[in-house]
């Protein structure tokens, strides 16, 4: 909605850092902020599933010694 906004108002969207002292590619923060956060909660998802694997084969053992 912000950069609808900035679209509109002044024609481009203002959240763009340019570093201009270096060679560094122009990014915008709102999109590097969603990237990073899929990439957590892929993470997240990934670590879950390896816990619940891990949770299940030890009740499988357990219940096969039992």
């Amino acid at each position: 909605m912000g950069n609808l906004l900035d679209r509109l108002r002044y024609g481009w969207v203002i959240d763009f850092f340019d570093v201009r002292c270096i060679n560094w590619p122009i990014f915008n923060i709102a999109d590097s902020a969603i990237s990073l956060g899929i990439v957590l909660l892929v993470c997240y998802f990934i670590k879950s599933w390896r816990a619940e694997q891990q949770t299940r084969k030890h009740e499988l053992v357990a219940s096969a010694a039992a």
